[in-house]
């Protein structure tokens, strides 16, 4: 992952973190990094909850094998590298991401504040939950022996009671944002919604052209097996019962396949199976997490799809978006016929355009290219992109109102409302940082991102 990648998702990293339970508040057995006094309401964050968070930002640097200069960031070299970006001061990322970890050190101290202001409380049965989580924590990761338990803490900062302080305190501002903005959003009004959805999303439709073949099921002679195609769970081998020839047993019946089906061959020999090709379907491979296995194009297959893809996009300049939708239906249906059911989405599709896909691996390459060439588009407008994957012929939408609370849309709109909520309170925490005093001494003991530890669970 570039660097420039990784700043970009940053703040996403960062932002995480609040739904991960680490914030942190002051205890009397760690020193108080900064406080918050106003309008008679006094508050202070730990620096002990300092180091959990910066632990924590740490393991998912690691989670994600982020590098920058061919380093990663279980290395010091990571910490040490300097990133010149325009309109940003030059730092390490050390410095970079301490500083990062600091302004949401500020959003959580004012997320307490305003726990303490609105006259909140935290449920007995939230205090049990988080009381049940920790006994389990000791249980399992330390035999029950709280001792055992501080020792593996105490990389990041903190001990049994400073984290049980933590979760609590994350309990107290997730009650808070509830109060201002409803249970799953639902104070927010549509309007916010909309605006939120127009400015971090885009909405296309699109042809795709893919660079690669899927695997099929073969039989001994390698062979493409071919399935009736009637049900939706293929099931028994579709035979050219018309043109093939079948094999008897020493008793005169005819040899059958595992489903009491009478085999087909192609002649006489009875060597090869008579596959119904016309109306049959091939049964592409799926691995356990139900991915489509593919293999790759030969040079002459690439340089073929090329030319079809320029031909086809050719062929659709000019269309309106009923007929570029209708392509798209007659393609997905040449897939089911090869036996691919991918998910055809009648709203299209929603990417986040705030998202760093490059951080997720090459895999994802692809989506990073298409929100790239999206950003540059019109409504109405249709571009052809080259990805790792394949070639797509796209169609840039005006986003569907209220597409968010479309069931159809679920999987592009599953964190939308939490990462609304997110931004709303985020902003508001920004007006209080004014009021923020931060103990520079305390701060400046804090030990670099290369002597804390690397922290994947708590």
């Amino acid at each position: 992952m570039k660097v420039k990648s990784l700043l970009r998702s940053a703040a996403l990293l960062l932002a995480l973190l609040l739904c991960l339970s680490l914030l942190g508040g002051c205890s009397s057995k760690g020193k108080t990094l900064m406080t918050l006094e106003k309008d008679g309401v006094s508050v202070s964050l730990s620096v002990n909850t300092y180091e959990l968070m910066l632990s924590r930002i740490k393991g998912t640097l690691c989670f994600l094998k982020t590098s920058a200069g061919g380093f990663t960031a279980d290395q010091d070299k990571f910490w040490d590298y300097i990133e010149k970006m325009e309109g940003r001061p030059t730092e390490t990322l050390d410095s970079f991401y301490r500083s990062q970890v600091l302004e949401n050190c500020k959003s959580y101290l004012v997320g307490l504040y305003l726990f303490e202001s609105m006259g909140l409380s935290l449920p007995a049965s939230t205090v049990a939950a988080i009381d049940d989580q920790l006994g389990e924590l000791l249980l399992t990761d330390a035999d029950g022996s709280k001792n055992k338990l501080n020792q593996i803490l105490s990389a990041y900062g903190v001990n049994y009671e400073l984290l049980r302080e933590a979760y609590l305190m994350s309990a107290k501002v997730e009650l808070v944002q509830k109060e201002l903005y409803g249970e799953n959003a639902s104070l927010i009004g549509d309007n916010i919604k909309m605006e939120y959805l127009e400015e971090n999303y885009v909405h296309f439709h699109q042809y795709f052209l893919e660079a690669y073949h899927y695997r099929y099921e073969t039989d001994v002679n390698g062979d493409v097996i071919y399935y009736h195609t009637e049900t939706e769970q293929i099931e028994h081998i579709y035979y050219d019962v018309h043109t093939g020839f079948t094999k008897t047993d020493s008793e005169g019946k005819p040899l059958t396949d595992k489903k009491g089906d009478v085999i087909y061959y192609t002649d006489a020999t009875c060597k090869k199976i008579a596959y119904n090709t016309t109306y049959g379907a091939p049964r592409a491979i799926v691995s356990e997490n139900g991915i489509y296995q593919t293999k790759s194009m030969t040079s002459e297959e690439l340089e073929a799809l090329k030319k079809k893809a320029d031909e086809t996009f050719a062929s659709m300049q000019g269309l309106s978006a009923e007929e570029f939708e209708a392509e798209i239906e007659k393609k997905q249906g040449e897939l089911v016929k090869q036996g691919i059911k991918n998910e055809l989405y009648t709203d299209g599709y929603y990417l986040r355009t705030d998202t760093d896909y490059l951080a997720g691996g090459e895999e994802y390459e692809y989506l990073q290219t298409i929100v790239d060439a999206l950003q540059t588009m019109e409504d109405g407008q249709m571009m052809m992109v080259k990805s790792s994957v394949g070639y797509h012929i796209l169609m840039k939408y005006a986003p569907t109102e209220k597409a968010y609370a479309n069931a159809e849309n679920e999987v592009w709109f599953s964190n939308f409302n939490s990462s609304l909520v997110e931004k709303m309170f985020f902003e508001l925490c920004e007006t209080h940082y004014a009021d923020i005093a931060i103990d520079e001494k305390v701060l400046a003991s804090v030990p670099s991102m290369k002597k804390i530890g690397i922290n994947y669970y708590y």
